[in-house]
C-alpha cells in the first residue's frame, strides 16, 4: 500500500514537472514571437527614418521564412505591373502588397504611427495593433488597424511564416492567387 502511494506521488510529481517544463518552453517561445514582431516594426521605422524611400518589404523579408520571402519577391516584381495593356489599371497583385504593409490601408507609413501594441493571440499568432494619428482608442473592441503574424520558431528563433490583413486575408495565399 505504501509503495502504491509512493509510486502515485512520484508519477504525479513527474507529470507536474513535465507540465511545468512545457509551460516554460511555451512562455519562452511566446516571448520570442512577440520580440520578433516588435523588432520587425522597430527596424522598419529605423530604416524609414534613415531612407524615406526604403521599401518596408525589404525589412519584412529579413524576418520572413523562405516561403514568405518568395511571396515578397513575386509581389515586388509584379504588384506595379499594369494588367491587360491598360496602364491605368494595376494587377490584382497590388492588393497583396497592401496585405504585406505593416499598417492597414495604403495611406500611412509605419513611421507615422503614434503607438503599436503587440499581443499574443490564442491561435499562436501575434497581433500588432497600430494607432495612427486621429485613431480613437487602440484598445476598443472594434479597433481594426492591425496585422496578424504567424511565426514558426526553433530554439527561440522565430521567422514570420505568413501575415494577415485585418480581414483575415493571407499574404501567402493572396500572392499565390494573384501574382505572376
Amino acid at each position: 500500500m505504501k509503495q502504491d502511494i509512493w509510486q502515485k506521488t512520484l508519477i504525479n510529481g513527474l507529470l507536474g514537472a513535465t507540465l511545468l517544463l512545457s509551460a516554460c518552453a511555451n512562455a519562452t517561445t511566446d516571448t520570442a514571437k512577440l520580440n520578433t514582431i516588435k523588432a520587425l516594426y522597430e527596424d522598419t521605422i529605423k530604416a524609414l527614418s534613415s531612407d524615406f524611400d526604403n521599401d518596408s518589404l525589404d525589412t519584412l523579408a529579413l524576418y520572413a521564412n523562405t516561403e514568405l520571402q518568395q511571396a515578397i519577391r513575386v509581389v515586388k516584381a509584379d504588384s506595379m505591373n499594369a494588367s491587360n495593356d491598360d496602364y491605368d489599371v494595376f494587377s490584382n497583385c497590388s492588393e497583396t502588397r497592401y496585405i504585406m504593409n505593416l499598417t492597414v490601408g495604403n495611406g500611412y507609413s509605419i513611421d507615422e504611427a503614434a503607438d503599436v501594441n503587440y499581443q499574443l493571440l490564442k491561435n499562436g499568432r501575434v497581433r500588432a495593433s497600430v494607432l495612427m494619428m486621429g485613431d480613437e482608442n487602440i484598445n476598443a473592441a472594434d479597433f481594426d488597424n492591425f496585422k496578424d503574424f504567424a511565426l514558426s520558431c526553433t530554439n527561440n528563433h522565430c521567422k514570420i511564416s505568413d501575415m494577415f490583413e485585418n480581414t483575415g486575408e493571407s499574404a501567402i495565399q493572396t500572392a499565390a492567387l494573384y501574382c505572376k
